[in-house]
């Protein structure tokens, strides 16, 4: 892709990137996964490859999210091409004003999973997820997602060297998971240059204590929330910056000052300290993680939309 083109984007609706089985109410039903597949038209060779997973608290959302279809396509207008994906979701049996809402259960039959079900279902039980199925049914659904993009790269014009993840809230947890979880599990290796995370965080790490993050692995840039109550910046979201620095090439943290949850809604409005939006700096971000890895600032840590200036150290928790 030319740097600085938009281009004009096409998108292949409902692609079926995998057939899983989920519970619900007690019943084994078989679901069809599916992806929208947005690519630029016109560009030469091939294109780098972002998977965006949508929030939702793992219960809920899909990829018709309109924050979901906005960043997809405007990603797409800058040369990527771009899986907007679905995945499983988990609900629990609860009473409303239409009647009763049936449990729904995503069913793991990948033994590789076993492990990391098991220690979901341990920081469940401590307050890190209300979900825990739901968190590895959408880890577990993105790995086979990327597999089958990855697989069919050539029919897809994906270069598979440049490969970046994208998650809101639930998505943006995911994303945590995937690049940095999936090897110390034995599960898989993807190969993720970087990952963007809007309001999301690392529950496993947080729960275990232990840093996952290794030399090699994905750079991170977040976007979160000052006044995010649902995932509150210290010490969740902070904590994937705080354990990735100086581990792998690049870690940004962008902290939106009075912001709450939505940053995926304020992405495009939000201006940074050197006058671009949030966005333009992700995706400058990214592109440098893809092409030119070692140019991105190693780490940066800025504060936007504050009368106090771009210095993190304005939170007591920021050395």
């Amino acid at each position: 892709p030319e740097p600085g083109k938009i281009y004009d984007t096409q998108v292949q609706p409902d692609i079926v990137y995998r057939t899983a089985q989920q519970s619900l109410d007690g019943a084994i039903e078989e679901i069809d996964l599916k992806m929208d597949l947005y690519q630029p038209i016109g560009v030469r060779g091939t294109s780098p490859l972002i998977i965006f997973i949508h929030g939702g608290n793992f219960t809920a959302g899909s990829k018709d999210s309109a924050y979901a279809v906005d960043i997809s396509t405007a990603l797409a207008q800058r040369g990527a091409v771009v899986a907007n994906i679905d995945y499983r979701l988990e609900k629990l049996e609860k009473k409303t004003w239409q009647g009763t809402q049936p449990a729904l259960t995503p069913i793991h039959n990948d033994p590789r999973f076993a492990e990391l079900v098991e220690l979901a279902v341990q920081a469940g039980n401590e307050g890190y997820y209300e979900h825990p199925n739901g968190v590895v049914a959408a880890l577990e659904d993105t790995l086979y997602a990327y597999d089958f993009l990855i697989d069919n790269a050539y029919q897809y014009s994906i270069d598979t060297r440049r490969v970046g993840i994208w998650g809101y809230s639930a998505g943006a947890v995911t994303a945590a998971h995937f690049a940095y979880l999936l090897n110390d599990f034995d599960i898989a290796s993807p190969d993720i240059q970087a990952i963007t995370m809007l309001s999301g965080f690392n529950g496993i790490a947080d729960y275990t204590g232990v840093n996952y993050v290794q030399a090699g692995e994905a750079s991170v840039f977040q976007f979160h929330g000052d006044k995010d109550t649902t995932a509150p910046l210290f010490p969740y979201g902070y904590n994937v910056y705080e354990l990735a620095s100086g581990v792998v090439d690049a870690t940004h943290m962008v902290i939106g000052k009075g912001i709450g949850h939505g940053t995926a809604a304020r992405i495009f409005s939000t201006i940074s300290s050197n006058g671009k939006t949030v966005f333009e700096n992700a995706l400058e971000f990214n592109a440098n993680a893809l092409y030119f890895p070692g140019t991105n600032p190693s780490t940066l840590c800025e504060v936007v939309k504050s009368t106090q200036g771009s210095n993190c150290s304005q939170y007591p928790a920021i050395p």
